[in-house]
């Protein structure tokens, strides 16, 4: 069997076995194709390009009516169609993901931790829960119900967040620092990460993730590739359960987590993958993304810096008005605007693990 044949045979049976959602697909596809080609599609084209993955028009139209609702997107008709954009609130959550999924490894950690404080300031109970939510979303682990903590975390994305939340005038943000000498080393820190996160799951699942996309990566790299839109499927399924997994991942630094941390692994595999494939798949969205007014626009000039620079061949990269929010550090121990960070832990994504809340993810 050739090369091309086998990766789509595998491709199959890899959506057979966990077959994405609706909600959750959209926000993927959202943030790995439509956010660098203007960030705006016509609906026509989500469903043609979510058929193959055994999503019908009838659960796109419910998914995109669920985001809407929860404030992902929002609408805009030219005639009878409408292209759907994200809104401002998204952008920056998706900005943020598309670092954090596609950008560089984060500084070295010089022991700073950023610490929350929510048991004060007449924050109310339900107004603490779901700031906790929002905060564990962002990667922060509890020490107690009202202290969360991180290493390194984003000062900007934290702010933004307790924006959200209409928290920034009460919530107490502090910056606390590892003392080697009265910890004794590296040992209490990892007890504590333990106790604050849970990474075992995560764990299980990066594996898991590997084992499923390793043998079709092999394929990729010693073989022919199939049609540009097998490799848009693939490219789309890979991202979409990388981004399910990195979305739980509290992004560690290396000294706080286990010895060969196989979300090492799975970062590289699905760094590797995306590379190998994403020529052929960018032809098919070229050639089937439409805007209620035309075809898609060339993609911005970030796309091209995904997981360390991408081939432009022969396309032309543009400028699109979806700029990195400003990023400020928390010490040194702060993530600047090159990396990978939390998701945006949305992607362009972040919106993923929100969607699935709201829309089946």
């Amino acid at each position: 069997m050739k090369a091309r044949d086998e990766i789509g045979r595998r491709l199959h049976g890899l959506l057979a076995d966990r077959p994405p959602r609706a909600g959750s697909l959209v926000v993927s596809v959202f943030g790995d194709v439509v956010v660098p080609h203007g960030a705006a599609i016509w609906l026509g084209s989500l469903i043609r390009w979510l058929a193959p993955f055994g999503i019908n028009e009838r659960a796109v139209r419910t998914a995109i009516r669920r985001l809407l609702s929860d404030d992902w997107f929002t609408s805009t008709s030219i005639g009878r169609r409408s292209d759907y954009r994200l809104t401002e609130q998204s952008r920056h959550r998706f900005a943020d993901a598309e670092r954090r999924i596609y950008g560089a490894a984060p500084p070295p950690w010089d022991g700073s931790w950023s610490v929350v404080v929510l048991g004060h300031g007449g924050i109310r109970i339900e107004e603490r829960d779901a700031a906790r939510r929002e905060l564990r979303w962002h990667g922060f682990g509890e020490l107690a119900p009202s202290v969360l903590v991180h290493p390194a975390a984003d000062l900007h994305e934290l702010r933004l967040a307790l924006r959200d939340l209409r928290l920034e005038r009460r919530a107490i943000v502090l910056r606390a620092r590892s003392e080697e000498r009265l910890s004794n080393g590296a040992a209490p820190l990892r007890e504590l990460v333990a106790s604050a996160w849970d990474l075992r799951d995560l764990a299980r699942e990066y594996r898991l993730y590997v084992q499923r996309f390793q043998p079709i990566a092999e394929l990729c790299r010693t073989g022919s590739l199939p049609a540009p839109e097998v490799c848009f499927r693939l490219r789309v399924l890979a991202i979409h359960e990388y981004r399910r997994i990195l979305l739980r991942d509290p992004e560690l630094p290396p000294e706080l987590l286990p010895d060969d941390w196989v979300g090492v692994e799975a970062r590289s595999l699905c760094a590797t993958l995306y590379r190998a494939i994403e020529a052929r798949a960018a032809d098919h969205v070229r050639d089937s993304g439409r805007t209620a007014a035309g075809p898609l626009p060339s993609p911005a000039k970030f796309y091209f810096r995904r997981f360390g620079g991408l081939r432009r061949s022969d396309r032309r990269a543009r400028s699109i008005d979806f700029p990195a929010p400003p990023r400020q550090r928390v010490g040194k121990g702060g993530r600047d605007d090159a990396q990978a960070n939390r998701n945006g832990r949305a992607l362009a994504f972040a919106a993923g693990a929100r969607a699935g809340r709201g829309g089946g993810a």
